[in-house]
């Protein structure tokens, strides 16, 4: 069995904790430090590194958008999240339009011309398919060809050409080919 909490320098006994500080820096050669001053020197590595990512980060999208390039403009915000999970590694085409506050995990696909709406969560190995639409706030554990509703928890998957809401959600009903092609082109009106 694994341990409920990982361990680190700072979980262990102070006069453990003080043997290994100073074993590991007389290892280096230096002086040792105090848990307090190796604290303090993760916190700046970790700020610093975080503002170096964002400032990059910027720079990028300011030299896009100077050779108006506006690929990186909305279809997948820089906010948007996706994790990867044991190796896995998210896949969201490149004209999906994934809200800002979409999560999406692991080995999940989002499809071309696909919406997941704000707040969602897309669990792998769910697929949402091409043009297919997951509501506001919807928790995806299966795959998603047609439409889910917002809130929804999808847990069975969701054909194309239906509407299914509800936790868990259920089939609504059929759409009609009037509505499905409506949600394809509003899509890819959307995109561009």
């Amino acid at each position: 069995n694994l341990p409920s909490q990982r361990l680190s320098v700072h979980t262990l006994p102070a006069d453990v904790r003080g043997r290994l500080l100073t074993t590991r820096a007389e290892h280096r050669g230096e002086r040792p430090r105090s848990a307090a001053l190796e604290m303090a020197a993760a916190l700046i590595r970790h700020t610093l590194g975080k503002a170096l990512r964002e400032t990059g980060s910027a720079m990028e999208r300011a030299g896009m958008a100077f050779a108006n390039d506006q690929s990186y403009w909305d279809h997948l915000s820089r906010h948007t999240t996706t994790v990867s999970f044991a190796d896995k590694q998210p896949c969201v085409a490149e004209t999906a339009c994934v809200a800002p506050s979409a999560t999406v995990y692991g080995d999940a696909s989002v499809g071309a011309a696909a919406t997941v709406g704000a707040g969602a969560v897309v669990f792998g190995p769910a697929i949402v398919g091409d043009g297919a639409v997951v509501g506001a706030n919807a928790v995806v554990h299966a795959d998603v060809l047609g439409a889910v509703g917002d809130g929804s928890v999808v847990v069975d998957p969701v054909p194309a050409g239906e509407l299914w809401a509800g936790r868990p959600a259920k089939l609504v009903r059929s759409l009609g080919p009037t509505e499905a092609a409506f949600i394809l082109d509003s899509a890819r009106a959307y995109v561009g």
